[in-house]
């Protein structure tokens, strides 16, 4: 599967940073997710201990990565339906990854309250 093989290329995080303040609430396998976003721009890191999870974590980050933090606060585009993957993903995994939209566009808007 190709979103497998795009995470297995994704750099796992330190252990140090696999801790319950970089966890994602709302994903029932553990998703762990680096905010590093400045200067206005988006910028997050991410791993998830589930194979097909990380690399939906990635693309995820991809998508948002570089990209403004005003842009990612309104952007309320669902990827999951966007990628037509519901069919594929148990409906926990695709809470956790609406789940994990919705953290980042809260961290966005966090910077462009800043």
């Amino acid at each position: 599967m190709w979103i497998t093989d795009r995470g297995g290329r994704l750099p796992t995080l330190a252990e140090s940073e696999r801790i319950e303040a970089h966890r994602v609430p709302g994903c029932v396998s553990t998703v762990w997710l680096i905010d590093e976003s400045h200067d206005q721009r988006c910028a997050f890191r991410g791993d998830a201990e589930a194979p097909v999870l990380r690399g939906l974590v990635r693309l995820i980050c991809e998508r948002v990565n570089g990209r403004t933090c005003e842009d990612i606060a309104r952007d309320e585009t669902d990827v999951v339906a966007a990628l037509d993957i519901e069919r594929q993903l148990t409906p926990t995994r695709v809470h956790g990854l609406r789940s994990l939209q919705a953290f980042i566009r809260s961290r966005a808007l966090l910077h462009v309250a800043t």
